[in-house]
């Protein structure tokens, strides 16, 4: 998961069992304790995922998980050309290149070596791009 996790009431993430396929929702909190059938804890600044015993995923198994990052740590980017706007919302140079990669019909996104868990820049102006 992402550095900087907001605490937010639909913060959740799914664990499905690979042997079963029984399918356990969690809570994602930022504080406190895993508990079992209610909630995992993520701790906000490295990302790392605490999970009630009787929770945790084994081999196998298929993790969803569906977050808020804290907005100080994400940028828009928008790309437009001509009538075609295309605005994408990035906690990091991976996150914006699976999301480009998916939907975007304009660019495509190559990480520079080392940069990909960099927080894109602020730009006061746009950056024409060409290619």
């Amino acid at each position: 998961m992402h550095k900087h996790i907001a605490d937010a009431a639909n913060n959740a993430i799914k664990v499905i069992k690979s042997v079963s396929g029984k399918v356990i929702k969690l809570a994602i909190k930022t504080t406190g304790s895993a508990v079992k059938n209610k909630s995992v804890v993520v701790d906000p600044t490295s990302g790392a995922v605490t999970f009630d015993a009787a929770d945790a995923p084994a081999a196998g198994d298929t993790l969803i998980a569906s977050y808020q990052v804290d907005k100080s740590f994400c940028r828009q980017i928008e790309v437009v050309y001509g009538n075609v706007k295309e605005v994408y919302t990035s906690v990091d140079a991976t996150d914006l290149k699976r999301d480009v990669a998916a939907a975007s019909t304009l660019v495509t996104v190559d990480i520079a070596a080392s940069a990909d868990a960099k927080l894109p820049s602020v730009m006061d102006t746009a950056l024409p791009l060409s290619g």
